[in-house]
C-alpha cells in the first residue's frame, strides 16, 4: 500500500514538472519569437467587447494573449412588435455586433395604426348614424373594436353612401337646373307669374320617375311620371318623388289668349304647334279653349294633342271638332306601329272649309279644386 502511494506521488511530481517546470525553465531561458496565431472576442459589456489576440513562440511553443477593448459595431437585424396597450404597441428593434455577435434590443412605443375591417351602422337620424367597427393594427396585427357617431356622407340623391339612410331635405328647384331627390325629400318651385311648367322626372335607371305635385298647403294636385306640361299660377308648389329621381323644370308664360268661346277662337295654321293651357277654375266657361283651322281641300283631318314630349295624343272631352255650321266631325284614335295612340283622325274625309277645335277638360266642381290642370301641345294637318 505504501509502495502504491510512493509511485502516485512520483507521477504527480513529474507531471507538474513537465507542465510548469519546463515552461518556467523555457520562459527563463528562451528568447521568444512570437508568432500571431488567431484573434477571438468576448462579449464584454453593453458598450464594448474585448479583442483577444493569441500568439505562440515558434521556439518553445509557449503561448500568450493580448486584450484590447473595442466599441461594439452594431448592425440592425430585424424589428418585431408586441401588442402593448389599447392605444400603443412596443416596437422592438434587434441589433447584433458584427464583430463579437453580441445582441441587443431597443424598444420604443408607437401608436397603433388602426385599419377598418368591418363597420356596422344603426340608430339613424337625418344628420348622423351610430357605428360599431372592427379594427386591426396594420403594424402589430392586434385587434380591437370602436364605436361612435358620425355625420352622414350623402350622395347626389341625399342618401348616405355608408348606411344608405335616405336623408330628408327641401330643395328649391331652379329653372333649367337638375336636382336630385329621394322619396323623403321635397322639391320647392316658386312661380312668379301665371304660365306653365314642363316637369321632367328621371329615375336612377334612366326611366320615367314618378312625382307628385302639391300646393303650398301640401294638398296633392297631381301624380304623374316621366315628363309633362302643367299649368301654374303665381305661388309656391312642392314636388315629391316615388324613388331616387332627377327633377328638372322649365317655365313659360301662358301663350294663350282668352279664347274660352268659339267666337274668340285663335287661328291655328297647318303643322304649326301651339301650347294651350287650361287652369282649374270655378268658372266653367274657362274649362275649354277654342281654335279655328282652315282645311285647304277634301282630306282626312289629323289632330295631335300631347301633354309631354312624346307623340302620344291625350284624351279630349266633349265635341272635339265642329264645322262652321256647328256639326260635329267624328274623330277616332289612330295607333302608330308601336301600338300607341299617336293622333286623332277623322273617320272620313272632311270637306274644304273652316273648322273649330275645342280642347276641354272634363272636370267636376269637386275635381277642379284639387286638379292642377293641363298644358297641351296642339297641332293638325
Amino acid at each position: 500500500m505504501r509502495r502504491r502511494h510512493i509511485i502516485a506521488a512520483i507521477f504527480i511530481t513529474l507531471t507538474l514538472f513537465l507542465l510548469f517546470g519546463v515552461q518556467v525553465w523555457a520562459d527563463d531561458s528562451c528568447d521568444h519569437n512570437w508568432v500571431f496565431d488567431f484573434t477571438d472576442y468576448d462579449y464584454g459589456t453593453d458598450t464594448q467587447h474585448n479583442k483577444i489576440d493569441h500568439y505562440y513562440c515558434d521556439k518553445c511553443f509557449v503561448s500568450k494573449e493580448e486584450k484590447t477593448a473595442e466599441a461594439h459595431t452594431w448592425v440592425f437585424d430585424f424589428t418585431d412588435y408586441d401588442y402593448g396597450t389599447d392605444t400603443q404597441h412596443n416596437k422592438i428593434d434587434h441589433y447584433y455586433c458584427s464583430v463579437c455577435a453580441k445582441t441587443k434590443k431597443m424598444e420604443t412605443r408607437e401608436n397603433h395604426s388602426w385599419v377598418s375591417q368591418n363597420k356596422y351602422y344603426d340608430k339613424f337620424s337625418d344628420s348622423e348614424h351610430s357605428y360599431r367597427e372592427d379594427i386591426e393594427c396594420s403594424v402589430c396585427r392586434s385587434y380591437s373594436t370602436r364605436s361612435g357617431k358620425e355625420p352622414h356622407t350623402p350622395d347626389k340623391y341625399n342618401n348616405c353612401i355608408y348606411c344608405f339612410e335616405k336623408i330628408g331635405r327641401t330643395v328649391t328647384l331652379k329653372p333649367g337646373k337638375t336636382s336630385y331627390l329621394n322619396e323623403k325629400s321635397w322639391a320647392k318651385i316658386k312661380i312668379s307669374k301665371t304660365g306653365y311648367i314642363k316637369l321632367t322626372a328621371t329615375d336612377k335607371d334612366g326611366g320615367n320617375g314618378w312625382f307628385y305635385v302639391y300646393d303650398k298647403s301640401k294638398r296633392k294636385y297631381l301624380d304623374a311620371s316621366g315628363s309633362g306640361n302643367y299649368p301654374v299660377k303665381k305661388g309656391t308648389y312642392y314636388v315629391k318623388t316615388g324613388s331616387d329621381t332627377a327633377l328638372k323644370y322649365t317655365f313659360k308664360k301662358d301663350p294663350s289668349k282668352k279664347n274660352y268661346t268659339k267666337g274668340k277662337s285663335i287661328r291655328l295654321k297647318r303643322k304649326k304647334a301651339v301650347m294651350t293651357v287650361i287652369y282649374p277654375s270655378a268658372k266653367k266657361k274657362t274649362w275649354a279653349r277654342y281654335y279655328k283651322i282652315s282645311v285647304p281641300k277634301k282630306q282626312y283631318l289629323r289632330i295631335y294633342l300631347t301633354t309631354g314630349p312624346s307623340k302620344y295624343s291625350d284624351t279630349l272631352w266633349g265635341d272635339l271638332v265642329t264645322d262652321s255650321q256647328g256639326n260635329s266631325v267624328r274623330m277616332e284614335w289612330a295607333r302608330n306601329k308601336d301600338g300607341n295612340f299617336a293622333e286623332f283622325i277623322s273617320s272620313s274625309k272632311v270637306r274644304k272649309g273652316t273648322y273649330y277645335i275645342k280642347v276641354q277638360e272634363n272636370w267636376t266642381n269637386a275635381s277642379r279644386k284639387r286638379y292642377i290642370g293641363k298644358a297641351y301641345s296642339l297641332s293638325w294637318k
